[in-house]
């Protein structure tokens, strides 16, 4: 199966690196930073056929992402490595539909 990007490589520096740069400044609280950062993946396409479900984990909130056919007893653990302070599932959700569909898990 072939996977075609959502966006090129240039056409996404274009666009996010100036958006992070304002969303991760160090003049926005922590607080402000998530929320700034969870409005700005309202422009990232969604990838087709994507099932997000909210689960919990250790006593933590969690998505159990799908997308389209996938294979039984196969599943990608996704941790992001941020400090768990500005990003959350929401803001890395483009990220984890991508590997869902990638792997077919």
């Amino acid at each position: 199966m072939e996977l075609k990007p959502f966006l090129s490589v240039p056409a996404g520096e274009l666009i996010f690196r100036p958006l992070f740069a304002l969303t991760l400044s160090s003049r926005w609280s922590p607080q402000t930073q998530r929320k700034l950062l969870e409005i700005s993946t309202l422009l990232l396409p969604r990838v087709p056929h994507s099932v997000i479900r909210s689960v919990t984990l250790g006593d933590r909130s969690a998505e159990r992402v799908s997308v389209g056919a996938t294979e039984h007893g196969r599943a990608v653990l996704y941790l992001h490595g941020g400090a768990y302070i500005v990003g959350s599932p929401t803001t890395h959700r483009a990220l984890t539909t991508t590997l869902a569909r990638a792997a077919g898990a």
